[in-house]
């Protein structure tokens, strides 16, 4: 995982609304290679062959917007803000 992606939804895994263990799992499982009889078309595998590839990063963000969780750290931002405005 990048460390953009990481505090960019650190407060997700912090408040435990991205389970980290469970993410491994279905990285792991969405990453798995199948066997060429499970898709309709060559097409088809072509692109489960390709999207086996996707970073874990990659991965952390689409189940984020899959699930429609908040892509930005609020707390995080509201402290600096505190402490930018009491400088």
């Amino acid at each position: 995982m990048t460390i953009s992606t990481l505090i960019l939804t650190h407060e997700l895994f912090l408040e435990r609304k991205l389970l980290f263990e469970d993410m491994i799992e279905e990285y792991h499982e969405y990453t798995k290679v199948k066997e060429p009889r499970y898709f309709v078309s060559q097409r088809q595998f072509e692109k489960h062959l390709i999207d086996t590839g996707l970073p874990f990063s990659n991965f952390i963000k689409g189940q984020v917007k899959r699930r429609k969780l908040p892509r930005i750290p609020a707390k995080m931002i509201k402290e600096k803000a505190i402490i930018a405005l009491d400088s």
